[in-house]
């Protein structure tokens, strides 16, 4: 797990650097996407084209479209992980838990803990015998 970690916050700059590219280029390619329908649609509407110009711009807006979903769905997916910051503080909190979890169930910290209440009620009774 503590591999798995440590390799985790090395490729997190990388992983960010990527985020900032995609995010123009998703940003882009549904601009791009936009205009296309727009040319098609005016294609479409005029008179003087024939088939095959119709045909291409089909072809240009499938194209276009997968490279969309394509770049939003990297875009996402990039979005959604964490970064070098946050990693380090979920790093902190887990091993921070379980060096909490180590020390309450250590034996020999219970056994300590016992024999100081077992003092302390020890001289709780003798004050409340002098007073």
């Amino acid at each position: 797990m503590e591999y798995l970690f440590i390799y985790l916050l090395q490729i997190t700059d990388n992983i960010s650097s990527l985020l900032e590219f995609a995010c123009p280029a998703a940003i882009l390619s549904l601009i791009s996407l936009i205009i296309i329908f727009c040319i098609r649609e005016a294609i479409y509407a005029s008179d003087y084209s024939d088939e095959k110009e119709k045909q291409c711009i089909d072809n240009i807006i499938e194209i276009t479209k997968k490279i969309s979903i394509f770049m939003i769905a990297t875009f996402l997916i990039l979005a959604v992980i964490p970064t070098k910051q946050t990693l380090l503080l979920m790093g902190g909190t887990y091993l921070g838990k379980r060096a909490v979890n180590a020390v309450i169930t250590d034996e020999k910290i219970k056994k300590v803990d016992e024999i100081i209440n077992l003092q302390l009620d020890k001289y709780l009774k003798e004050l409340k015998e002098q007073n």
